[in-house]
């Protein structure tokens, strides 16, 4: 799964898988018995079983936002160890906005949502913006759900991803502060739904090797043979020698591994030497497919939404630092990838 969090993190990253005869061709031959009695357990529960959901692919998008079936729900409420999530109904308004942002998403997005998205949901209270998960018909074609946060709609863009941000540095009384501007003419629903479609598309299309580390036993592809990693990294959370950069292997998010492990002092530090990296942003220097996601909503968002895209670090108002990925020459480069998404 991937989640807005790395499930924790709020974006579950969905798996992409060639069928159920695969995965548990895959775990046999790891010779594990653990792993053959988990693919069995992934084979019989009804979450990811699309004969458990009533999907429609004929439906508008938006028509697909309805209450969570109960089963999603206690998956979801164990995987978290929370009992107090609970299906949340959007308002008019909320709706209307989520109908508005889903229109606003890459016209490949859409398409691929239109025949693999099998539903929307709310939850609330919720860990993190919200999750994508995936879901197989008995061909094993992959299919997907979506779980929303309400929250996301009460903060808007930069709101968000400072909160991101600052969760990697741990204040060490320098003073010293970090936020990202994006602009604030959207909601964090914005970068919620762009990030996880993108995974969504990744899961379906291969535009990575594969999503999580789980499907690499049943991919059959490496970094070499897909363009978008190519050069850049060698293994799923591995970057090329020269893509590297001192400090990331250092970074955390929201308070996972052991974070945060970077001291606010050093934030410059670390900025200096991530604007010499062909990543447009931290979180996405984490792995390939979080690379991907993360690309692609940058391009959207600078070069579709037109809205700027800069971290700053500052004190007491002071700003110290700034910089623009999206107009770095390495990432206008990565950038060119994603035009036949439009």
């Amino acid at each position: 799964m991937m989640c807005c969090m790395q499930r924790r993190n709020g974006h579950y990253r969905h798996l992409v898988l060639c069928g159920w005869a695969f995965i548990a061709l895959a775990f046999l031959f790891c010779a594990s018995r653990v792993a053959q009695e988990n693919a069995e357990a992934l084979k019989n529960n009804p979450a990811r079983k699309l004969e458990s959901y009533h999907f429609n692919a004929s439906t508008q998008l938006i028509d697909r936002l309805k209450p969570i079936p109960s089963f999603l729900l206690e998956e979801i409420k164990k995987m978290d160890g929370r009992d107090d999530y609970r299906n949340y109904t959007f308002s008019p308004e909320e709706k209307k906005e989520l109908a508005h942002y889903l229109e606003l998403l890459p016209p490949r997005y859409k398409d691929v949502m239109r025949k693999r998205l099998i539903g929307i949901y709310a939850v609330s209270p919720f860990m993190g913006a919200g999750l994508t998960d995936w879901v197989m018909d008995a061909k094993g074609e992959v299919y997907a759900i979506m779980v929303i946060n309400p929250g996301v709609m009460k903060k808007n863009i930069s709101e968000w991803l400072t909160y991101r941000e600052k969760s990697c540095f741990n204040d060490d009384g320098s003073g010293l502060e970090v936020r990202v501007d994006v602009g604030v003419r959207y909601s964090a629903l914005m970068y919620f739904l762009l990030h996880e479609t993108a995974h969504v598309v990744d899961y379906v299309e291969y535009h990575t090797p594969y999503v999580e580390l789980s499907l690499k036993a049943v991919s059959a592809y490496s970094a070499r043979d897909k363009l978008f990693v190519r050069g850049i990294w060698d293994e799923y959370a591995k970057p090329d020698r020269d893509a590297d950069f001192p400090l990331r292997s250092e970074i955390t998010f929201y308070g996972l591994s052991n974070g945060p492990k970077i001291p606010l002092s050093k934030a410059k530090e670390l900025y200096n030497a991530f604007s010499k990296s062909p990543f447009v942003s931290l979180y996405a220097s984490q792995n390939w497919a979080e690379d991907f996601a993360e690309t692609a909503m940058v391009y959207h968002i600078t070069r579709k939404l037109h809205q700027p895209y800069r971290i700053l670090v500052h004190r007491k108002g002071k700003i110290l630092y700034q910089y623009y990925p999206d107009k770095s020459e390495k990432k206008e480069q990565r950038f060119k990838y994603f035009a036949s998404f439009y």
